[in-house]
Formats: C-alpha cells, sequence, structure tokens
C-alpha cells in the first residue's frame, strides 16, 4: 500500500529489485519488456521502470527507454 514511509520505500525497492534480478536472470528470451516484467511479478509497470533506473538498467536509444 502506498505511500510508504521512508524505511518502508527502502525495504520495498530493495525486495523488488531482488525479485526483478531473479527475472532477468530467469528470462531466456532476448527481448525482456516491461509488461513482461510485470506479468511475470504482479508489479506494477512504473515500480519497474524505476526499479531497473535504479539498477542502472536503462539505456535511452532514439527517443525510447531500453532494458
Amino acid at each position: 500500500e502506498k505511500p510508504l514511509s521512508a524505511l518502508g520505500a527502502v525495504s520495498y525497492n530493495a525486495y523488488w529489485r531482488s525479485v526483478i534480478l531473479e527475472q532477468l536472470h530467469a528470462i531466456t528470451d532476448k527481448a525482456v519488456s516491461i509488461k513482461k516484467l510485470s506479468e511475470r511479478t504482479g508489479m506494477c509497470p512504473l515500480d519497474i521502470f524505476q526499479a531497473l533506473k535504479d539498477l542502472h538498467f536503462l539505456k535511452h536509444y532514439k527517443d525510447r527507454s531500453v532494458i
């Protein structure tokens, strides 16, 4: 449930970053999307975007963010 306290946000973000890393390791497809990660984790796409950004996993290419 949001909004989170500062400590809650730290715990929440750390947990979901670990879930995303596990999923990225498990996915064998070359193409990975935020939609696919959302379907696999049940996580909100905006939270996935923020976690990928925090992990420095997003690159900008032709006016788009890519994983």
